[in-house]
């Protein structure tokens, strides 16, 4: 690709350096501030307080644990692929190609538990919202039955 902007091969080569190191810089900022927010947002879960009187609502409970474990390993994705630029803008390819194959598959494996804990977090909402239904009929078929007996009493 760098051919069509450039002629001559230091040009082209020059262009994929800043190219690459581009991706890195933004990556690398990516990656500090997500771990900031991260790290933001964890103390906040630890800090918050809830009554007696309210229970923290378990969908949040739900959706954080999942949303920080989903978060960590986002930032373990970003961290391989900045390995992966760096080793081949150093190396250029010479020797490196096993040091970038263990870490193009770390970054597959790193994306493909992102979904997978995304998809667990579907799922486990969807069961607490079965819970949530089920305790919702259980208190409707108690109240019923209160209400019928009051009419028969009087």
């Amino acid at each position: 690709m760098a051919h069509l902007f450039f002629s001559s091969d230091s040009n082209s080569n020059l262009f994929l350096r800043l190219l690459t190191g581009s991706q890195i810089t933004a990556a690398a900022t990516f990656i500090f501030l997500d771990s900031i927010f991260l790290f933001c947002f964890i103390k906040y879960l630890t800090h918050t307080q809830v009554d007696d009187d309210s229970p923290i609502d378990p969908r949040f409970l739900i959706i954080s644990r999942y949303g920080c474990l989903a978060s960590t390993l986002c930032l373990l994705l970003l961290a391989c692929s900045i390995a992966y630029n760096i080793t081949d803008l150093v190396f250029g390819g010479v020797g490196s190609s096993l040091a970038l194959v263990v870490l193009g598959m770390a970054s597959g494996i790193c994306a493909t538990m992102v979904f997978l804990v995304l998809f667990c977090m579907k799922v486990a909402l969807w069961w607490q919202s079965g819970k949530e239904l089920e305790l919702a009929k259980a208190r409707l078929k108690k109240a019923k039955m209160e209400s019928d007996a009051t009419i028969f009493v009087n």
